[in-house]
């Protein structure tokens, strides 16, 4: 680590892992005495800030639009909420990017929150039952559930509920309890199961 301290307008700390003072550069400040722009020395850790303050920036302000709160007399638990939200952003960034030419697939950032909080609280559970019978299957507007949920081997079940178009195929009346999609299975002539096949990679 090293800690570098610099007298600018005022004397600024900063610590880093990743560069020091060297090698010192020159860079032009105003000066009140000459009032007018001199050459003063620069550390190089300085420099490098300044180079990439915009992904700082940039992160402070995309954790400030949607906060984890913590309520807690543990002052490291304000490290982590701040740790948890820069990995949520920055995969965020990541989504955004890998899907930047497709208007469908991308995301705001609180809806993209939501959607890494259903697939937490849905992976490895079992899927929740309902007392009045079989749901009703609406066309969702974005893939429903997302990739990582269908592949989690628990609680996938088929029931049978009025008749629609298999995500796959033909028309059928079963369809999965979890993931709420309609996948047959066949077992005459033309043998298919679109059900093992939509839950296996």
């Amino acid at each position: 680590m090293a800690v570098v301290r610099w007298n600018d307008n005022k004397v600024v700390t900063f610590i880093s892992s990743f560069v020091a003072s060297e090698p010192v550069e020159t860079i032009l400040r105003y000066s009140k005495d000459e009032k007018k722009k001199i050459l003063v020395q620069c550390p190089q850790i300085v420099r490098q800030y300044n180079k990439h303050t915009g992904g700082v920036d940039l992160a402070d302000m995309l954790i400030s639009l949607y906060k984890t709160p913590f309520k807690t007399r543990r002052w490291y638990m304000g490290i982590f909420g701040q740790l948890l939200d820069i990995c949520v952003n920055n995969a965020w960034l990541i989504h955004r990017k890998a899907n930047e030419g497709n208007r469908k697939k991308k995301m705001a950032l609180k809806a993209f929150r939501y959607a890494v909080h259903e697939n937490l609280i849905s992976e490895n559970r079992c899927a929740k039952r309902s007392k009045s019978g079989a749901p009703k299957i609406n066309t969702p507007r974005k893939a429903r559930p997302s990739s990582p949920i269908k592949y989690d081997n628990v609680s996938h079940f088929p029931q049978t509920m009025e008749e629609g178009r298999c995500r796959y195929c033909q028309k059928t009346v079963v369809y999965c309890i979890k993931c709420q999609k309609r996948l047959c299975f066949v077992t005459e002539k033309n043998a298919r199961n679109c059900f093992l096949d939509f839950h296996t990679k």
